[in-house]
């Protein structure tokens, strides 16, 4: 009960579209790349902007790395990673008072992310090697359009001097390393 939840994959999804829309472009005649009212040419396409990423829940193990890596590539947003295992007490503590939080939750939906518990399998130990991982939990983060991730330290308890919740500093370490470059 105390472990990471599992929680399914997220995909961005596009918005849905009206019935209006739906006749309409059913009626309208296919139009190639580059014609008037067809999609731009491939070359000048733009990606989709950060703001419309959304994803509440995390992707899983390494599959789910190459996913969120896509998701970085594809939204220009940060990717988080997290190492954890279903044993670690710090993980527990992590997933409940920080990942828990609401100002943290909100933070985190506008990112990539995905979990990764390096027991599950051998490619997900291989990627906890591949970041360097010797302890729970690790929490890694690459600015958007980059494939170098800086570890976030992740707080044990209040800054008694500002009085900031770890939900805080945590989200403020994490905002530190995305604006980054």
């Amino acid at each position: 009960p105390d472990a990471p939840p599992d929680l399914p994959l997220a995909e961005p999804q596009p918005p849905a579209e009206g019935p209006l829309e739906a006749e309409t472009a059913a009626a309208l005649p296919p139009e190639g790349p580059g014609e008037p009212g067809g999609p731009p040419p491939p070359s000048r396409k733009k990606p989709p902007a950060a703001s419309a990423y959304f994803a509440s829940a995390w992707y899983e193990g390494a599959a789910g790395f190459d996913r969120a890596r896509r998701d970085q590539a594809d939204y220009r947003v940060p990717l988080v990673v997290l190492f954890f295992t279903d044993w670690c007490p710090n993980c527990k503590r992590l997933d409940r008072e920080i990942l828990g939080n609401a100002e943290a939750s909100s933070y985190l939906s506008g990112l990539a992310k995905v979990k990764v518990n390096p027991e599950r399998g051998v490619l997900d130990s291989s990627l906890a090697n591949d970041f360097g991982v010797k302890g729970y939990p690790a929490v890694f983060l690459a600015p958007p359009g980059s494939k170098t991730f800086s570890r976030i330290a992740v707080p044990t308890g209040w800054d008694d001097a500002t009085g900031r919740s770890p939900a805080r500093l945590f989200v403020e370490r994490c905002k530190q390393v995305a604006s980054a470059r």
